[in-house]
């Protein structure tokens, strides 16, 4: 065997370590990004779950806890309810001045990615 071909196979080996690094370099930050992407969903998931409302569900017994018109001097721009029997749809509803404030805020009026259930800014709060 010549001494060319003795450096071209130990360049090829070289490349091939390199090119196994690389992948599994890439294969490990895709696991990385997956668990992540999970993790923040379930974040996600868990702030705009219903039962965090619950306690101010408007009720006949306003005696037994925190109720409707303590979420509305909470968050003034809460005026209504929706609940679709069923589902798990159990949420205030609000109305800002513009569409866009409750895209990214919740009906206790802090900072939440999945917002708030709102009507349309144009509408009237009498549907």
């Amino acid at each position: 065997m010549t001494t060319a071909a003795k450096v071209g196979k130990m360049v090829v080996r070289a490349a091939d370590s390199v090119l196994n690094f690389i992948v599994l370099l890439a294969v490990l930050l895709l696991l990385l990004f997956g668990c992540y992407a999970m993790w923040d969903s379930g974040r996600v998931y868990s702030s705009a779950d219903s039962a965090r409302y619950a306690v101010y569900k408007p009720t006949a017994d306003t005696a037994s806890g925190p109720s409707f018109s303590q979420l509305q001097a909470i968050n003034p721009e809460v005026f209504s309810w929706l609940t679709v029997y069923g589902t798990h749809i159990d949420y205030p509803v609000v109305q800002g001045a513009d569409n866009l404030k409750y895209i990214n805020t919740d009906a206790l009026g802090g900072y939440s990615l999945s917002g708030a259930i709102f009507l349309d800014a144009g509408c009237s709060e009498d549907f």
